[in-house]
């Protein structure tokens, strides 16, 4: 992702890889911007108590997860004028290298970047072929449900 970033790279951007567990910044962004990458952090509370501390004030961030737990825990982390919803962006693919394309795109790639060697092929077919069976429509199309949670918070 930090090399697609570098191709929309202006004067005032910093590329940094970076463990959300260990950001420190303090009054530092005008806005916080996640697509489909929040939702591989496990402790959302420690997140979002990070995001709160990086954001100027009246900065905001823009997400997406669970509705009512995201709204609960905005508030308690202290966000203001936060709006939480839904969208519907099921996926259709009109052949299984499509799918498959998507598959190792976007839905293994955290896995593998954590799993021996030895065993990243064994998962990938694994997952792929679930996945290619669980999708596979009588026209020989795939459909995957993609629900998607967004939400929109100020300090």
């Amino acid at each position: 992702m930090l090399e697609a970033a570098k191709a929309h790279k202006t004067q005032n951007m910093e590329l940094l890889l970076l463990d959300i567990n260990e950001m420190a910044f303090d009054n530092e962004f005008d806005v916080v911007f996640s697509n489909a990458a929040l939702h591989w952090v496990l402790d959302h509370e420690k997140l979002l108590k990070n995001i709160y501390n990086a954001l100027k004030p009246n900065g905001f961030m823009w997400y997406m997860t669970k509705p009512k737990e995201y709204k609960k825990l905005l508030s308690h982390i202290g966000f203001r004028n936060y709006k939480v919803w839904g969208e519907n962006k099921d996926r259709y693919f009109s052949d299984d290298q499509s799918m498959i394309g998507w598959i190792e795109e976007s839905g293994i790639v955290p896995f593998l970047a954590v799993l021996p060697e030895d065993l990243k092929m064994r998962f990938r077919d694994t997952a792929v072929g679930r996945v290619i069976e669980r999708t596979k429509q009588r026209d020989r199309t795939y459909f995957e449900t993609f629900r998607r949670i967004n939400v929109y918070a100020e300090k």
